[in-house]
């Protein structure tokens, strides 16, 4: 996830805390001084929520093939987010050999 949409995702949910304080308060979020549109938002949100349920039901399925939790997590997120080695048995030092056909 982009670091871009991480700051949008934080400040979200800032103003979102400070609106249960002051439920009548129309406060936009801002990124560098410039106001985000609520479908920017929206869509932010709703991509990180797919990516979130893409990750947790990798790692659920990997855990079912009899992985480790390590390799479980490693592999998952590697996948879902394209970053090159994972932790564990796909780790830097490893391969994907040991991971079961269904996994690959």
């Amino acid at each position: 996830v982009k670091v871009l949409r991480q700051l949008v995702i934080l400040e979200n949910s800032v103003l979102e805390l400070i609106k249960l304080i002051h439920p009548t308060a129309i406060i936009p979020v801002e990124l560098n001084n410039k106001a985000v549109s609520n479908a920017i938002v929206f869509n932010i949100l709703s991509f990180f929520l797919l990516y979130l349920i893409i990750f947790i039901f990798g790692s659920v399925f990997m855990a079912s093939l009899g992985l480790d939790f390590e390799t479980t997590i490693g592999a998952s997120i590697e996948f879902v987010g394209n970053i090159g080695t994972g932790l564990g048995a796909v780790g830097p030092a490893y391969n994907y050999a040991g991971i079961p056909n269904i996994g690959k």
